[in-house]
């Protein structure tokens, strides 16, 4: 639950404030948004995970070999 917990606020501040490299970069040349590429990004990945996941989970007999 804590690792939860500072994980959504993780997140908060990125929305906030924003990811940036660590190049030092100086001026706003540096800076990368995080809407609206990490939030696809993010939710690309969680959907392919639920489709595998959840695919694997309910019909786990269409990869199976029918020789057997």
């Amino acid at each position: 639950m804590v690792i939860l917990g500072l994980v959504v606020v993780h997140l908060i501040l990125l929305h906030r404030v924003g990811s940036h490299t660590q190049l030092g970069m100086v001026g706003c040349g540096g800076l990368v948004p995080f809407n609206p590429y990490y939030t696809m990004k993010d939710v690309t990945g969680v959907s392919l995970l639920c489709f595998f996941s959840g695919g694997g989970l309910c019909y786990p007999w269409v990869f199976a070999d029918t020789e057997n």
